[in-house]
């Protein structure tokens, strides 16, 4: 059965999500920018439950895998010493992310290059995940592809996917009981929405699929919805 390019968007899009739940943030500066990467101000919760604190790192420039895992490394042992908490002497929970723009660290979309979360730190320092595609990806040269450039290809991405939403949406408000005919309705409407980003770029539907999977390997941030 074919696909459509919705489900291509949102299975390649689909991340691991940012563990935060901030119900008080960290007041302090950020940290000062060190020679390889800086820190945003940490996102802290500190509960009867759980004392947990997660740590976005911005890279400086390029990095390698090894790097990436020691700098995170680094600040998971920084994290872990980290006392003056209500309701436990040191986080009990610690998510630490990297990224290779600010941008992408405040979208909140899970765009990391690499990543530790620990639910639990009496036990052994987690494994660190690193997204390999995205690092390859991260600063790589720019390069025209269907005769866009990649500023032109991020903007058809960022009309796809509203495409997709505007579809659901609309499905929604015409079957909102019926989710059969809901789900057929959305599909019709995401082929027409899409058809026509594909007509203003003159691109194929192929050419769409390829922009979004290049999205995901880049790690380009979802647009706004309405």
């Amino acid at each position: 059965m074919k696909r459509s390019l919705g489900a291509v968007v949102l299975a390649l899009l689909v991340a691991l999500p940012i563990l935060a739940s901030s119900q008080t943030t960290d007041k302090t500066a950020p940290e000062e920018k060190k020679a390889r990467y800086w820190a945003l101000p940490d996102q802290v919760y500190d509960s009867p439950a759980k004392v947990q604190v997660v740590r976005l790192l911005v890279l400086n420039g390029p990095a390698s895998r090894k790097e990436i895992e020691h700098f995170i490394r680094h600040e998971y042992k920084s994290i872990s010493k980290k006392s003056g908490f209500a309701h436990a002497e040191h986080p009990t929970h610690i998510g630490i992310y990297l990224f290779d723009t600010e941008k992408k660290a405040k979208a909140g979309q899970s765009l990391w290059l690499g990543m530790l979360w620990s639910p639990d730190t009496s036990k052994p320092m987690p494994d660190i995940e690193v997204n390999q595609i995205r690092l390859k990806n991260a600063w790589s040269k720019a390069e025209d592809r269907f005769g866009l450039s990649e500023a032109q290809r991020k903007k058809v991405f960022e009309e796809l996917v509203p495409a997709e939403d505007r579809a659901n949406k609309e499905a929604e408000r015409r079957f909102p009981t019926d989710f059969k005919k809901q789900a057929t309705y959305s599909q019709e409407l995401e082929a027409k929405y899409t058809a026509e980003v594909a007509e203003k770029y003159k691109l194929t539907e192929e050419q769409l699929s390829k922009i979004s999977v290049e999205a995901f390997e880049k790690g380009w941030p979802l647009p706004e919805l309405q």
